[in-house]
């Protein structure tokens, strides 16, 4: 393989020779500082913190909802039946409660819950107009939802 020609005069020897050492490592093999990081161990923190944040939201909007009763509505109200001048159930009231004491903070008025309902139920059309819109403008314009989507990134 390496064109060995004994009528030439080649000549194969095998010497052992010493690896050349640094000076520090020649004295002994020094310890690396416990706050010397290099950028696999960066990275690798950096993945524990991502996965511990996830798991922390994941705690919060997904396990805690799915623990509560289906029955809460609202966290921190009762639902308690008012009862009329002949003793009769007229409507549903929803009393605040403390969670730390237990104790009774405030009656809320029947209007107030259906006042509630109706920002809530506005909110979630302007929502999904604006999904809406933005999905037109996605089918009429790819190219430039494109290049938006791009700058996005690169920002990022």
């Amino acid at each position: 393989a390496v064109g060995f020609d004994q009528t030439r005069g080649d000549q194969i020897s095998v010497v052992n020779v010493r690896f050349d050492r640094p000076d520090d490592a020649a004295e002994g093999v020094s310890a690396a500082s416990p706050f010397s990081f290099d950028k696999n161990d960066l990275m690798r923190i950096v993945e524990l913190g991502v996965m511990l944040v996830v798991a922390i939201m994941l705690v919060l909007f997904v396990v805690r909802p799915l623990l509560k009763p289906p029955g809460s509505a609202m966290p921190g109200t009762l639902a308690l039946a008012g009862a009329g001048a002949g003793g009769d159930v007229t409507h549903a009231q929803m009393i605040s409660v403390d969670p730390a004491t237990g104790q009774l903070l405030a009656l809320a008025a029947p209007g107030d819950l259906d006042q509630r309902i109706d920002i809530a139920r506005i909110e979630g059309q302007v929502k999904a107009s604006s999904v809406k819109k933005v999905a037109e403008f996605v089918e009429k314009h790819p190219a430039e939802s494109i290049s938006i989507l791009r700058s996005w990134l690169h920002e990022s």
